[in-house]
């Protein structure tokens, strides 16, 4: 019977030294980052702390915290918290949010949004201001030395998405009272044309008379009818389509040439030219020629063909090549009438020599250091705004606004407003024409860039 009951004691005492052997003492401790970046598991003795990880990181999020469920109600506390069993923590995140500014530049208040990360911004409703026209919602000024704002916030479209804290400016456009045509509209708004030159000219007009901001005229519905009024058909075809009856009004650097004369004359058409504004009829070379100014009789004799090397005329040694614009073109007949006058051109072959469109010019005097070309001033600063050709002077000149105004400059050219001489004088055409010629006209003149005349 003792040796029964010793035998059961040592049973006991086995199971009970099996069962310890059983229990842990150590566990897994995971971490579920959440679509974050991977954070290894640790093993924790039981009653010890968790080793707190670096924190993980997520496009676009900001890590908060971790926690001991899924929901997010019970943050873990590295500090004091102990294991006691396996357990898995969990990433908690939010997303990156950004405050957005609205500047009404003096038109009525726009509160902020906060807008998180990657997310768009909600278009507010537009401001308001006296005398003023909303156009849109800017970005920051870019470049910073501009003192337009250039980029226009899309609020559908997928690149103008939030990544960070942004100020978004109004911009306006001033309603001119005093420069009006009564009754004028954009449906019996003139037909007026012109050439490539005076384009921003025609359109500032129609914008003013109108009150339609610049922005507005390649966006529906604005687009289709504004152009239908407002043309540039190159000087030439814009004289035949005045004498043809298919424009009211055209505007030109030049006056009609003896071409187009003859053909109004045999139409029994007779025009009215009125100098509205002053241009300056310029030359061109690459920036890397060193010439800074020729004489009228140094390009005469280049264009007739009596110097040709760029020594002859204080320059390199090199052969010049002078390029010429196309027959009856703007740029063209000015050479004609302003610098050659009687001179026969030395003999230029179709092409690459003879240049088809204003803007060639200038592309193909930017790649021939040997090259040169004439144009107009205004479309040189006020539209092209390059730097990639060189005005030279003439007669030592640089043509600017005050050497155009007081015609310092030797090859000042004028500007014309030009109607058919049978223009119904109660027409919104004429009230144009006469508008133009008015102080208001000149103010909208000189806006442009041009010289008033």
């Amino acid at each position: 019977m003792k040796k029964f009951n010793y035998l059961i004691v040592v049973v006991m005492i086995f199971g009970i030294v099996l069962m310890s052997c059983d229990k842990k003492d150590k566990f897994f401790v995971t971490f579920n980052s959440n679509e974050g970046s991977t954070v290894s598991s640790q093993t924790v003795k039981e009653g010890k702390k968790v080793t707190k990880p670096n924190d993980p990181t997520r496009d676009g999020y900001t890590f908060v915290a971790w926690y001991k469920d899924s929901s997010f109600t019970n943050e873990w506390n590295f500090d004091t918290g102990v294991v006691n069993a396996d357990i898995t923590l969990y990433a908690k995140w939010e997303q990156y949010v950004f405050t957005v500014t609205f500047n009404s530049n003096g038109g009525s208040a726009v509160l902020p949004q906060t807008v998180k990360k990657g997310e768009k911004i909600t278009k507010p409703n537009d401001p308001t201001r006296d005398e003023y026209i909303f156009i849109a919602w800017y970005s920051e000024v870019i470049p910073p030395s501009r003192a337009e704002l250039i980029y226009e916030w899309n609020f559908d479209n997928v690149f103008d998405y939030i990544y960070t804290d942004i100020t978004l400016h109004a911009k306006w456009y001033a309603i001119d009272k005093q420069f009006k045509i009564n009754g004028l509209t954009l449906d019996n708004y003139p037909i007026v044309d012109g050439s490539t030159s005076t384009l921003p000219l025609n359109q500032l007009i129609a914008c003013k008379l109108l009150d339609i901001p610049k922005e507005w005229i390649s966006r529906k519905p604005y687009s289709e009818k504004f152009w239908e009024h407002v043309k540039a058909s190159q000087t030439h075809q814009s004289f035949i389509n005045l004498i043809d009856n298919k424009v009211d009004l055209t505007l030109s650097a030049r006056t009609m040439s003896p071409d187009e004369k003859g053909y109004a004359d045999a139409a029994g058409v007779t025009l009215i030219e009125t100098p509205i504004a002053l241009d300056a009829f310029i030359f061109v070379v690459n920036p890397n020629n060193p010439i800074k100014s020729l004489t009228i009789k140094q390009v005469q004799d280049i264009y007739t063909g009596k110097i040709t090397n760029w020594s002859e005329v204080g320059g390199n040694n090199a052969k010049i090549n002078p390029y010429v614009r196309d027959p009856n073109s703007g740029s063209q007949e000015l050479m004609e009438s302003l610098v050659m006058k009687d001179l026969d051109f030395m003999e230029f072959p179709e092409s690459p020599d003879m240049i088809s469109s204003m803007i060639l010019v200038f592309d193909i005097v930017s790649t021939d250091v040997n090259a040169i070309c004439y144009s107009l001033y205004y479309y040189k600063e006020h539209i092209l705004k390059t730097t990639l050709t060189k005005t030279i002077a003439i007669e030592g000149i640089i043509p600017d606004k005050i050497t155009i105004s007081d015609y310092s400059y030797p090859l000042v050219a004028e500007v014309y407003a030009i109607i058919r001489s049978d223009l119904d004088k109660s027409s919104m055409a004429y009230k144009l024409y006469e508008l133009l010629q008015t102080e208001d006209g000149k103010r909208v003149i000189e806006e442009s860039g041009y010289v008033p005349y």
